[in-house]
């Protein structure tokens, strides 16, 4: 079992691990094989974090180096007259390149010259080899060099890793950085400053074989020989007149090599069959040996892929955003069979239950009160009991029974039964909080619907005040202290009127204790009045909700508005990727199944992604009992509780059990990658995907892999390496040589003779062919080999342009490995 550390430099070098992570986790089901692969990702711009995968995580560590502190740094650099400073940018101009690197290499390498910065970056890679706990970790370092960030760190990050983990040199460690294409040159001239400028030292110090820097804290960085064993450099151009990529399918290309060089990496070889990065490394040095290649080099890639999982990820997203434009569909909800009624018909019902539903509220908030003991440690209705007994037999030592009664009742007599009532009115509201959240929660999960939530809470607000005048003109009940012994003298008089037929009928004593218990339901209803406005306003209320002694928070109508607003951001949301959106996320995938270019062919069943979609959607609608229900979106027994705390784990939690769901259902079918090309017809636009496999190594790959870097046709070209073969990556080998090489022209062989052919088990439905180049052909005897700052066909020009504004200033902030001397030279 091998172990790899893969470092990306800047948002290309985290997007290139992001590529990977998400290719492998597709394959899968995990970010990476196991704990033999680390992801760390350095980078000036500290708000650009790693996205998640489906699986709601990503392994990629952040190592944060912002220039917040480059002044200082770069006065203490040259305080010390051990560090070489001579290279460092002008601190005034730091102050104006904003966030990250500023597209200036200069200011890339900075970042990581803090001492604190270069601190966290040592204990990052020590901590990432610890857990690796190999000896001989191989070491992937990625980006681009057309940014501030990649162009500019390229060499000190090698260099360290190597002084950690291979005492200096660099026999592990490898890089892949992308590179830019002739057509973006009257666009963008900082792009190939930036590349010639990386390219110039990364030259550099290949032909030195040697590093030695001081850096802040006094740590010694010693190389002792070049920074890397082997770069490999990829543009959007190929070499030949074909159309070139856009910079997100190169950054494709970039991310699934990364991938394919740790895919399962975490099993042990049988010594038959070859891991693709084990095959790489063995292919690479035979040519180095051969003097084919010598640190540099590029690669030419297809993938042939039916996209069954991108097909089940894109109904996933369909789905997921059908339940929740249910859930916050403000005209219809969609009822228990499954029909969609119309919200405002139904509303007379929906405000008439939601009434009943508040009385009841009420009603068990006031029996709630019924639990109160007094003193004695009885309960209340007890208490009125032994109450009525004492009026009975006139043993309680009042001058009347009316005071007696009054004094039970009245304001200002501690523990008595107002006191006592009273003293839990913190309670009453609580009970009120905790049964209006628990109705809120039975209406979420009846309706699946935020408004129908909305219209219910409108009608409580609505209805307070109802009851509110209700027992104002009935009892003269407002809730005021100061009011209420005359409504309790009310009380005791309406007792007394009645008390003399009740004699005569013999039902003193029943109606005694009946007037005792409706005289505390009085008190009950004077001390919620100032609740139920208090709640009143706070269902209005946009401050932060209520909450009862045991969390439960109240519901509000802003909190229904904030919740429809986060429903909407998780649909079309432009956020990054801490609040990443389901659109954003299909816009992502749409796009990668669009593009049908050089380097990816994609197949269907059906013909088209969207007619494989259609079919796929057509089964999900024809199950009728399997169907993503919101609680299966969020994975709860109860949604009311999960939307009110929703937070930057809403996207990836919708999507993990989206896609969970769609998967263990299988709506998308069995379709077989092999038997869709077989079934390629001699018409179809496809055809030449099948064709493919008839052809002769050769031609497969001077028609399908060239090589992606741009050369000058005229004087330049790649030559036949024999130690770097073709290689198919897929599944099984022998069911492309069964099904696909049907004539024989060409058989793919793992083994030891053969090497043409990695099996990788989980890669379904996918064929990737690759290339290595390196090899320019043998020139006055001698054997050439690719170098990018001679072979690469835009060089000249651009060399023309570095030659015009290439001065102390533009050395200050473009070139920080050479000197200016060292750099004019490189453009002669």
């Amino acid at each position: 079992m091998s172990a790899t550390l893969i470092i990306g430099i800047g948002t290309s070098g985290l997007e290139i691990i992001e590529q990977a992570q998400q290719f492998h986790y597709e394959f899968t089901g995990k970010n990476r094989p196991g704990t033999n692969v680390e992801y760390l990702y350095l980078e000036t711009n500290e708000n650009r974090n790693p996205k998640k995968t489906a699986k709601g995580t990503t392994d990629i560590n952040h190592v944060k180096v912002p220039l917040n502190g480059a002044v200082s740094t770069i006065n203490k650099m040259r305080e010390n007259a051990a560090i070489d400073s001579s290279w460092a940018p002008n601190p005034t101009q730091i102050l104006l390149a904003g966030v990250g690197a500023g597209g200036a290499p200069s200011y890339g390498r900075l970042s990581i010259w803090d001492s604190s910065h270069f601190a966290n970056l040592k204990q990052a890679i020590n901590s990432a080899h610890q857990r690796l706990g190999k000896k001989d970790t191989k070491v992937l370092i990625v980006g681009t060099l057309t940014g501030g960030t990649g162009s500019g760190l390229c060499i000190d990050i090698a260099y360290l890793v190597n002084d950690l983990i291979s005492r200096g040199a660099s026999k592990y460690t490898n890089g892949l950085f992308l590179i830019p294409d002739t057509g973006s040159f009257g666009e963008n001239k900082d792009l190939f400053e930036n590349a010639f400028s990386a390219l110039a030292a990364i030259d550099n110090f290949e032909k030195k074989g040697a590093y030695k820097t001081k850096f802040i804290d006094g740590s010694e960085v010693i190389g002792n020989g070049p920074p890397f064993e082997f770069v490999q450099y990829l543009s959007p151009q190929f070499n030949d007149n074909r159309p070139a990529l856009s910079k997100s399918d190169l950054v494709r290309v970039a991310g699934i090599t990364v991938a394919l060089q740790i895919m399962d990496t975490d099993k042990a070889g049988d010594g038959l069959r070859k891991q693709f990065t084990s095959l790489l490394l063995e292919r690479r040095v035979d040519s180095k040996t051969n003097e084919r290649i010598k640190n540099d080099i590029t690669a030419g890639f297809m993938m042939i892929q039916y996209p069954k999982y991108q097909i089940q990820e894109l109904l996933s997203i369909m789905l997921a955003k059908e339940v929740i434009n249910n859930l916050k569909d403000s005209e219809n909800y969609i009822d228990k069979n499954g029909n969609k009624k119309s919200i405002k018909s139904d509303s007379v019902n929906i405000k008439k239950t939601a009434r009943e539903g508040f009385e009841s509220i009420l009603k068990r908030g006031f029996e709630h009160l019924d639990g109160i003991k007094i003193s004695s440690g009885i309960l209340l209705q007890e208490a009125f009991v032994n109450d009525t007994t004492s009026i009975s037999k006139k043993n309680h030592g009042y001058p009347t029974d009316a005071a007696y009664y009054y004094n039970l009742f009245k304001t200002g007599t501690n523990g008595n039964y107002f006191d006592l009532i009273s003293a839990n009115k913190s309670g009453l509201r609580d009970r009120l909080i905790d049964e209006i959240f628990e109705y809120t929660k039975a209406i979420t999960n009846e309706y699946k619907n935020i408004n129908i939530v909305d219209l219910v809470l409108e009608e409580f607000i609505n209805y307070i005040p109802e009851l509110l005048k209700f027992y104002k003109d009935l009892y003269s009940i407002n809730g005021q202290d100061n009011t209420w012994d005359r409504v309790l003298q009310n009380q005791i008089a309406q007792y007394q009127d009645e008390s003399m037929s009740n004699k005569i009928f013999l039902t003193k004593r029943d109606s005694t204790t009946f007037s005792l218990q409706q005289t505390a339901e009085l008190v009950k209803i004077h001390i919620g009045v100032t609740i139920l406005e208090q709640l009143r306003e706070e269902l209005q209320s946009d401050t932060l909700s209520l909450r009862s002694n045991v969390g439960k928070a109240l519901p509000s109508k802003p909190m229904i508005s904030q919740i429809n607003q986060t429903l909407e951001m998780l649909i079309k949301g432009k956020g990054e990727a801490t609040s990443y959106s389901l659109e954003m996320r299909e816009n992502e995938l749409n796009s990668n199944l669009s593009a049908n270019n050089s380097c990816f062919k994609m197949l269907y069943v059906n013909g088209t992604k969207e007619q494989d979609l259609e079919a796929a959607y057509n089964n999900y609608k024809k199950s009728i009992d399997t169907k993503l229900t919101a609680n299966k979106l969020f994975d709860v027994s109860d949604i009311w509780p999960y939307l009110i705390s929703l937070d930057n784990e809403l996207y990836t939690n919708c999507i993990k059990n989206s896609v969970e769901f769609v998967r263990s259902n299988n709506f998308v079918g069995d379709a077989d990658l092999i038997n869709i090309i077989t079934n390629i017809s001699a018409n179809s636009l496809n055809r030449d995907v099948k064709e493919l496999f008839n052809k002769q190594p050769e031609l497969i790959k001077n028609d399908h892999v060239p090589a992606l870097v741009p050369l000058d046709g005229t004087h330049d070209r790649f030559m036949f390496d024999h130690c770097a073969k073709l290689i198919f990556v897929s599944k099984s080998h022998t069911e492309l040589n069964n099904k696909l090489f049907t004539n024989k022209n060409y058989t793919l062989d793992p083994g030891i003779a053969g090497s043409n052919a990695v099996d990788i088990p989980d890669l379904e439905n996918t064929i990737i062919i690759y290339q290595e180049y390196g090899f320019m052909g043998e020139n006055s005897g001698s054997k050439e080999t690719f170098q990018p700052i001679k072979h690469i066909s835009y060089i000249p020009l651009v060399k023309e342009h570095l030659r015009r504004v290439t001065n102390q200033e533009f050395k200050m902030k473009k070139v920080p490995y050479l000197s200016l001397e060292e750099f004019k030279a490189l453009l002669q």
